[in-house]
């Protein structure tokens, strides 16, 4: 028998030894963010009385996003991350979502799709290092705050500004912009587990401007592994990025259920495959 109840905060270390071992790039930190967003929109399965996976939410108003989701190996095969997925997809609705959005491992596609969700696009994790040194990228400063936040919502017609407030409180020194007189794109670096340095979001107002920004920002930190995620109708920035040797593995496959949202046009990577 599975039951399936809120996620609290005590049970993060449960979640961070689930992940750990799939070297995903998480620290605990990420998990206790995603807390802190939205304490009800995390829930952890109890099989046999024992913790046995979990899944967390995102939520951007009528946008919402799945993930991660793990379930313990040995208990795989079971129903139980369909019934942690049900749930999840139960809260968002409550909360009147019209969107949800997720990406899917291809193994776990045809769970999703029973559950009502539909193919959008491949989601792509590309890898390089860059050697060589070139400009430095503008950082944002603190009174662009309100300016880098309406930028966002113009571009995506998704309303980030928590996270996005968030992001600016915790690395306040690697969120960096480009643009005349206004911004015209912007991105944070993030240090992710196991050496890698970590660009997304990338937002910007065309392909120029995000190469702009991409260019002096990986050259700022050279000889570093460097990894972004990028969605497939980025193609004109996907091409840039393979001239520039990076590489990728199989990609994810981005899946919707409800409303089809099409906000990618000025999306040139994304915060993570865990928040969209």
């Amino acid at each position: 028998m599975t039951e399936i109840k809120t996620l609290s905060k005590d049970e993060l270390g449960f979640v961070f030894d689930l992940v750990d071992p799939l070297d995903w790039g998480y620290f605990p930190r990420d998990f206790e963010r995603m807390i802190e967003l939205d304490h009800e929109g995390a829930f952890v399965a109890l099989h046999q009385n024992k913790r046995a996976g979990f899944v967390m939410t995102t939520s951007y108003g009528r946008y919402s996003f799945v993930g991660p989701m793990v379930v313990m190996e040995s208990l795989r095969g079971q129903g139980i991350g369909e019934k942690l997925l049900v749930r999840a997809i139960d809260y968002l609705r409550s909360n009147r979502v019209e969107a949800i959005e997720l990406d899917a491992v291809f193994k776990a596609a045809s769970l999703y799709r029973r559950l009502g969700f539909r193919d959008k696009y491949f989601s792509y994790r590309m890898r390089n290092r860059v050697d060589t040194t070139g400009e430095t990228p503008e950082v944002l400063s603190a009174k662009m705050t309100d300016e880098l936040i309406e930028f966002d919502y113009k571009m995506t017609r998704i309303d980030r500004s928590r996270q996005i407030r968030q992001f600016i409180s915790e690395y306040p020194d690697s969120i960096y912009v480009t643009g005349r007189n206004r911004i015209e794109a912007w991105t944070l670096v993030r240090k992710r587990k196991g050496g890698l340095t970590w660009i997304g979001p990338l937002i910007a107002s065309s392909t120029d401007s995000a190469i702009e920004l991409f260019r002096k920002v990986t050259t700022h930190y050279a000889g570093k592994p460097l990894g972004l995620g990028v969605v497939e109708p980025a193609r004109d920035f996907i091409e840039y990025l393979r001239k520039q040797g990076f590489i990728h593995k199989v990609p994810g496959l981005r899946m919707y259920h409800g409303q089809k949202l099409d906000y990618e046009r000025n999306m040139y990577a994304i915060i993570g495959p865990e928040k969209g």
